[in-house]
């Protein structure tokens, strides 16, 4: 082993003491009131090879300051320690200067920051060579600090529990194998039989984040369960078939009174039909007349020439044109009522449209939020939700809105077939009045040409009084007025089925929308179930492994506390579900480390360094502080101790036997060799 002692250390300006020299023998106690500058000698030790103090500052200050606290400038900061390794001596410096320089034209020189010298064996070196040169000698900085401070090993601030945990663990070779634990226990085999690429450790980090999840996604289910059942409407008390039986119904109806709305317009019709049939019959009837009247005539007259049968054909002719121009002319009529009937009809179509055209969708938005949390739920069932329904009512406006549609194209397609009818008529009425002006021209240059006329009483024939009787009752006829025909009752009833309609299919899409709400019920409820079965399932690997690290533990801890008397370490730590956990807590008889007092704390820390001392084959100069803390006999080590004690200064105690008793202690003391620190 490695065997390394201070034979003495220097400080120059270091703090509060100018000029101070210890010489520590391989037990040595340094004794000091308050504010002596105990803590500035133990600083001094570790700033010499680590540029820190105690608490690891890097910042440390160490300018020595003037009577008004301002640090003296242009002075030298030396500590100087000779060492004594394995028989050969060392000398080790660390120098702290200013830096001051003089700018051009300045009258006093300027600090322009502070600069570090290094030494070994009077040999200057780079920061990085005497790192490297104390990492060779003596081992890292975390090392140095183990073996020279009792209390640094169980600091939980200077030395972490993982890192102390690894420390122990090389201690003792490492932690048993896995092989060698599942060989001892095989209830432990089928959970390595499911390590193929991975470590133990990483499967544990996967289940812990894959439960981490699960356990997410399970408190998720409950809003959304509640967000569905809010979002169900209650279903209709009559059943799918019923509902769908009514609308049979509603359509049987609406067809219905479609029907005698037909019908009512052809009243209309037939109206307008018989009235044609009339004006026919009452002109070929004057027809008959006048070719009565013309016979009587023909029959009585004794002159029987071309003259009289050339005006008798006129007559007939233009009594057809009349006719003809007649029967046209109320065809024409005929037709324009029925365009007015049509027209009539097609404002409720259009409104009806109107109506259907107007409506919108619209979907209650607050339903989109849990009531308790007030968050939102997930976007991607509020949108298939949204879609579902806006595409069942899209699709019910668009069946309705194309049946009125179709209604109205086809009252304007007979409009326009009607009108073209029309025109038709109309343009041989205008031929047959031209030609009728022309015949009764001719008529009345016939009927001027002299003839021999006898008087006829046509009033007493027979066939021409039936004639007239009919002309007579045939006129009359045909001064009725058009039939008046009132839809409105009609219109009403049909308006209230169609409601009615409206409403059975509103209950449909209801019906359909509960089940499909009760479908995805379901789907959530056996994912629910899933996630909950997967997360047990995780948990019992999770368990088998946390059972596994503390049978490791165990083991590993009998191997670690083997090596010590009084300490003893606990490397896991039971967790509030019944788990374990890796730690690394030190108990000195039980009591954890940082509550113990701190002679319990001095001796077991010299009990760790000795075991450290083993492991890493060197030793180093124990530094212990508070020492007048240790009340029973400190414990034995081969490593140079260094102790400092707080001392109550009685110099100028009234009570003349304390003072006498503390100068005879500092008498004795410094008989010992051991070194006494003055107030600064």
């Amino acid at each position: 082993m490695k065997k390394i002692s201070l034979e003495s250390l220097e400080l120059i300006n270091f703090k509060g003491l100018k000029s101070f020299t210890l010489t520590p023998k391989q037990d040595t106690s340094v004794y000091g009131t308050n504010k002596a500058g105990k803590s500035t000698v133990m600083n001094a030790f570790i700033w010499l090879f680590w540029g820190k103090d105690k608490f690891d500052r890097k910042d440390y200050q160490i300018k020595t300051l003037n009577i008004n606290n301002e640090p003296i400038n242009k002075i030298e900061h030396t500590v100087c320690g000779n060492f004594l390794i394995d028989g050969s001596k060392v000398k080790i410096e660390r120098i702290y200067k200013e830096k001051w320089t003089k700018p051009r034209g300045e009258k006093f020189e300027i600090l322009k920051g502070h600069e570090t010298f290094f030494k070994w064996n009077n040999s200057p070196k780079t920061l990085g060579e005497f790192v490297s040169k104390i990492e060779e000698v003596i081992g890292d900085e975390v090392l140095f600090k183990m073996l020279t401070n009792p209390v640094f090993f169980n600091d939980e601030k200077l030395m972490p529990w993982l890192k102390r945990r690894g420390v122990l663990v090389s201690i003792v070779g490492g932690e048993d194998s896995d092989k060698s634990i599942v060989d001892k226990n095989p209830k432990f085999k089928e959970l390595f039989d499911k390590l193929t690429d991975k470590t133990l450790l990483e499967y544990q980090k996967e289940l812990k984040h894959e439960i981490k999840l699960l356990k997410d996604k399970l408190e998720e289910y409950p809003p959304r369960f509640d967000e569905l059942e809010r979002n169900t409407p209650e279903l209709p008390a009559e059943t799918e078939g019923a509902i769908k039986e009514e609308l049979g119904k509603c359509d049987t109806e609406i067809q219905n009174i479609d029907v005698k709305i037909t019908d009512k317009s052809k009243v209309t019709e037939d109206f307008y039909e018989e009235k044609q049939k009339r004006i026919s019959e009452i002109g070929r009837t004057k027809i008959a007349i006048q070719e009565r009247e013309q016979s009587l005539k023909d029959e009585n007259a004794f002159d029987q020439n071309k003259l009289g049968l050339d005006i008798r054909e006129l007559n007939t002719q233009i009594g057809n044109i009349i006719g003809s121009i007649d029967s046209d002319s109320q065809q024409i009529k005929l037709n324009e009522s029925k365009i007015t009937l049509i027209n009539e009809q097609l404002p409720s179509i259009r409104k009806e449209l109107d109506i259907n055209n107007a409506l919108e969708f619209v979907f209650n938005e607050s339903n989109t939020n849990c009531p308790t949390c007030k968050r939102k739920f997930p976007e991607s069932d509020i949108t298939e939700k949204k879609d579902e329904l806006s595409a069942n009512f899209n699709t019910e406006k668009a069946r309705k809105g194309n049946e009125i549609n179709q209604r109205g194209v086809s009252r304007k397609n007979e409009i326009e077939t009607i009108e073209k009818s029309n025109e038709s008529i109309q343009s041989g009425v205008d031929l047959a009045n031209e030609a009728l002006v022309l015949k009764k021209e001719e008529l009345t240059k016939l009927k001027q040409k002299p003839i021999n006329n006898k008087t006829i009483d046509v009033s007493k024939d027979k066939e021409y009084i039936e004639l007239m009787g009919k002309f007579d009752k045939l006129s009359k006829e045909n001064e009725k007025p058009e039939p008046t025909v009132d839809n409105s009752e009609l219109t009403q009833s049909k308006s209230t089925w169609l409601q009615m309609k409206d409403e059975l299919n509103g209950n449909i899409i209801i019906i359909d929308q509960v089940e499909k709400l009760n479908l995805r019920k379901s789907e959530l409820e056996t994912e629910q179930k899933e996630t909950a079965q997967r997360i047990s399932t995780l948990q019992k690997d999770e368990f088998t492994i946390e059972n596994f690290e503390k049978i490791k533990m165990e083991g590993l801890e009998v191997k670690i506390n083997n090596l010590f008397g009084t300490v003893k370490y606990k490397l896991f730590r039971s967790l509030i579900n019944g788990g374990h956990e890796p730690w690394c807590e030190c108990l000195i008889d039980g009591v954890p480390f940082p509550a113990a007092n701190s002679s319990a704390q001095i001796n077991s820390g010299i009990e760790i360094i000795n075991v450290l001392n083993k492991h890493f084959q060197v030793s180093l100069p124990v530094l212990i502080d508070n020492c007048e803390s240790v009340v029973t006999k400190m414990t034995e080590t081969d490593n140079q101790l260094i102790k400092f004690y707080a001392l109550e200064d009685n110099s100028f105690n009234e009570d003349k036997q304390k003072r006498m008793s503390y100068f005879k202690f500092i008498d004795a003391e410094k008989a010992k060799g051991n070194t006494i620190l003055k107030k600064i």
